[in-house]
């Protein structure tokens, strides 16, 4: 995975993560965050940041998930 700069927290990379046309598996997530608990996580950042996250599911059993910010 590249980042265009190198994000910080973890936060800052489930965003860049979920803020993606294609959104980001929950292996995806734990791959490049340092958490065993990824949906923690995107809970927390609906919880404390405002964001809007859907989950799809796709034909092989597993979810995609999309971040939408909060509107300013």
């Amino acid at each position: 995975m590249f980042f265009p700069k190198k994000p910080k927290t973890q936060m800052e990379r489930l965003k860049v993560l979920i803020g993606r046309k294609q959104g980001a598996t929950a292996a995806e997530i734990a791959r490049f965050l340092p958490t065993t608990s990824p949906h923690s996580k995107m809970s927390r950042l609906t919880r404390t940041q405002g964001w809007t996250i859907l989950k799809k599911d796709n034909p092989d059993g597993t979810k995609t998930y999309f971040g939408k910010p909060p509107k300013k």
